[in-house]
């Protein structure tokens, strides 16, 4: 009985206006914490703008995270409002945003199967047409020519047989099939080698201006192409600009 009012209580809460594309998503005086004592995020201003790079860079516990699940609508603001275009965050029906989204993470799930079958999971009626595109654009052509089976290659449970570089190109692949107007990349390089790191750039350099993207990351040469970094500190945006004009700070 307790759990079932516990989950009546937290029960996700949306409103019912759609999702505007193309439109900024703008931060006003949003402040949250998880518990009275202790603020994550502080009085924080930011734009994520349409079809631009924006970067989120701090150390642990500096409120990345916290920022993308408000972002998300996982999380209500304490204080402050989320716009999404001119829509309020109460407002907004969070699936019409989430539906638009793709997300990558530095944990890479992949399931016992053909690499195919793991790059359209997210999107099983993608035409040849659009893996191929999303394969491009993820530079993994390369990659699937020296497969064995190119894309009907099996690729182990978790893709065991792939290394983790090429694990992380398959999942911005999966992400992009899905045809989003917004990625998130979260952490996505943080554990790769500099190699790697190099061809999610050159990936991430091909979407620039395509689709909105989101980067968090820890370091602030991760993030140097982004139109806009946000250096967070203590839940607070430190300060914001190009990568060239942070760098002059």
């Amino acid at each position: 009985n307790n759990r079932i009012l516990e989950l009546k209580e937290n029960m996700e809460v949306t409103g019912t206006k759609g999702f505007e594309s193309l439109k900024p998503i703008r931060f006003v005086d949003v402040s949250f914490g998880y518990n009275k004592e202790k603020s994550v995020l502080k009085n924080a201003d930011v734009e994520i703008r349409p079809l631009c790079a924006t970067a989120f860079v701090g150390g642990s516990g500096a409120g990345k995270s916290t920022l993308l699940d408000l972002f998300l609508g996982l999380l209500k603001p304490d204080s402050g409002v989320v716009y999404y275009g001119d829509i309020h965050h109460k407002d907004l029906d969070i699936t019409t945003l989430r539906n638009k989204v793709a997300y990558v993470s530095q944990e890479t799930t992949l399931l016992d199967g053909s690499l195919l079958y793991n790059l359209t999971i997210t999107n099983p009626e993608a035409s040849e047409a659009e893996i191929k595109d999303a394969c491009s654009k993820a530079q993994i052509n390369e990659m699937i020519n020296e497969l064995p089976d190119g894309l009907d290659t099996e690729i182990g449970e978790n893709g065991i047989k792939l290394s983790g570089g090429q694990r992380q190109r398959v999942a911005l692949g999966r992400a992009l099939i899905t045809n989003p107007e917004i990625l998130i990349l979260d952490e996505a390089t943080s554990q790769l080698d500099s190699e790697t790191e190099r061809f999610i750039q050159q990936a991430i350099k091909k979407l620039h201006k395509k689709l909105s993207i989101i980067i968090v990351a820890h370091r602030l040469s991760t993030v140097k192409f982004a139109d806009t970094v946000y250096v967070l500190e203590k839940g607070r945006g430190a300060e914001h600009g190009s990568y060239e004009k942070l760098l002059e700070q």
